[in-house]
């Protein structure tokens, strides 16, 4: 399959480029700008907000159809939570999400979203001498929170076996929209022998990118600084493993930063969201 695969691919990249990949204004017109007005117009899918509403708003409506966002943050951080919360926030909406997690376990990301959902029951419930009640209680709300069309993946490890997945549930009638990859650097590349470790997270970037454009979804991946990025106290673009493919290929770039110490007003860390590249906003920061 494989094999046969690799051939379509070459046999499609010749046709490519017997037929070439530029387009005159009017094909541009008629054949991608028309029907995202006519889009408009009607009301259909063009943006899934990320569901926080201050984010939202700088973006204009959140990540676009075809665009890849990027999450960056340091080491534990809650860059895993941030991406699971907003995978809920849009399948919250009836759109289908898919998460690639090859950082945290199902039951793991299973545990945060019931956490979450039972807002009277913490994370730190989760462990052994659970009352009885309370998994009961728990068994219960996760009846509710099924119904949303939100696929968690702890196995694939790779970008292309990532689309055979999304293509694989959308057969099965889940129109998938958004795609959460968490995170870059754990995924796996393609024929990485001879490359090295920055070359290898630059693939994956832009794999990721060819993922939305070709399967016309939005893909979240989170993202972890480098050395410079993890001791810095306001990090930036440069920070990122990958910041090359990062700046080429990324529509939106946000960054996460979380305070060390316990805010004694909340019982919990405060953390710092910013716009660190991407459209044009009135403001970029949140708290």
């Amino acid at each position: 399959i494989d094999e046969l695969e690799s051939l379509i691919q070459s046999l499609k990249a010749d046709q490519d480029k017997a037929q070439g990949n530029g387009k005159l204004l009017l094909d541009v017109f008629e054949n991608d700008v028309f029907p995202k007005l006519d889009k408009f117009v009607s009301g259909e899918m063009v943006k899934i907000p990320f569901g926080f509403s201050k984010l939202d708003d700088s973006t204009n409506g959140g990540m676009a159809l075809g665009e890849l966002v990027v999450l960056g943050a340091k080491p534990k951080s809650g860059k895993s939570v941030m991406a699971i919360n907003i995978a809920d926030n849009v399948a919250y909406q009836q759109i289908g999400t898919y998460v690639c997690s090859r950082e945290m376990l199902n039951y793991e990301n299973g545990f945060r979203l019931l956490a979450k959902f039972s807002s009277k029951y913490s994370i730190n419930n989760f462990r052994s001498g659970m009352y009885e009640y309370v998994a009961d209680s728990l068994k219960e709300d996760a009846k509710y929170l099924a119904e949303r069309p939100l696929i968690l993946d702890d196995k694939t490890k790779t970008v292309k076996d990532a689309k055979k997945e999304i293509n694989r549930f959308r057969d099965l009638g889940v129109d998938i929209k958004l795609a959460v990859f968490d995170y870059a650097q754990l995924m796996r590349g393609e024929n990485v022998r001879g490359k090295n470790k920055a070359d290898i997270i630059e693939e994956i970037i832009y794999d990721l990118k060819d993922l939305a454009t070709e399967l016309e979804i939005a893909v979240l991946v989170n993202s972890q600084f480098n050395n410079d990025g993890i001791k810095a106290t306001k990090p930036t673009m440069a920070d990122f493993h990958g910041s090359s493919a990062i700046s080429k290929a990324a529509n939106i770039v946000l960054i996460w930063t979380l305070e060390d110490e316990i805010s004694s007003i909340s019982g919990g860390r405060n953390g710092e969201l910013w716009i660190e590249a991407g459209r044009s906003v009135a403001y970029d920061k949140f708290y």
